[in-house]
């Protein structure tokens, strides 16, 4: 599904990532861990084609990044669905059209609806549908975020620190809805300083440090 080889790529001053190889494939469940700079994000963002690597190659299904044309790039991103770390919820919006302005593949607007409506009732967030973002409480963003992710049937998922700022009661549902997905069949990725609350799933584990990643 998701395959890295030699991939680095460094900014001005000259952090970034080297040389790393990775491979993710269907219904993998594995974490990206490490530091604060170790360069966790860093790797998503490039995963996610917001930064083209120096030297390397990434492949995601037919796709590669070393022969890809600028058009294939939106089928990439079609293919992946990413939690940032941020969340990037628009405020002004509610959590059901959060959703459903993320159905891009889904031009009739009463379809996309009904997707984002199905993706809201999976992450148990049927009740908060006309709620805006800052009426919910972190695990409901963090859900909200998680249904907008998944409401384009992405094949890869990324999660960049998707635990950080929850309690534990709440940290464990959040990750048992990502295990959930990839149980689905789904890969999911996720980058955390924190591996031990996911020991329950039996996560493939990807240490990083210093821009390089080792697998443990």
């Amino acid at each position: 599904m998701l395959k890295l080889l030699n991939v680095s790529f460094h900014y001005p001053g000259g952090a970034g990532v080297n040389g790393i190889s990775l491979e993710l494939r269907p219904s993998d469940f594995a974490l990206l861990v490490g530091r604060t700079g170790a360069g966790k994000t860093t790797l998503l963002k490039l995963i996610s084609l917001e930064l083209t690597p120096d030297a390397g190659d990434l492949t995601l299904e037919k796709f590669r990044t070393s022969s890809m044309k600028d058009a294939h790039k939106p089928l990439w991103r079609r293919r992946l669905g990413i939690v940032h770390q941020n969340l990037q919820l628009l405020e002004d919006r509610s959590v059901l059209e959060n959703v459903r302005l993320a159905a891009i593949c889904e031009p009739n607007l009463n379809h996309a609806k009904a997707r984002a409506l199905k993706v809201l009732s999976r992450v148990h967030l049927s009740h908060k549908i006309h709620s805006y973002p800052p009426q919910l409480s972190t695990g409901e963003q963090q859900r909200a975020a998680i249904a907008r992710a998944l409401v384009n049937e992405p094949f890869l998922l990324l999660a960049d620190e998707p635990v950080s700022n929850l309690d534990a009661l709440t940290s464990a549902g959040i990750i048992d809805l990502l295990h959930h997905c990839s149980q689905s069949g789904m890969a999911v990725l996720v980058a955390t300083h924190q591996p031990e609350r996911f020991e329950s799933v039996k996560p493939i584990v990807y240490k990083m440090d210093d821009g390089r990643v080792f697998r443990q």
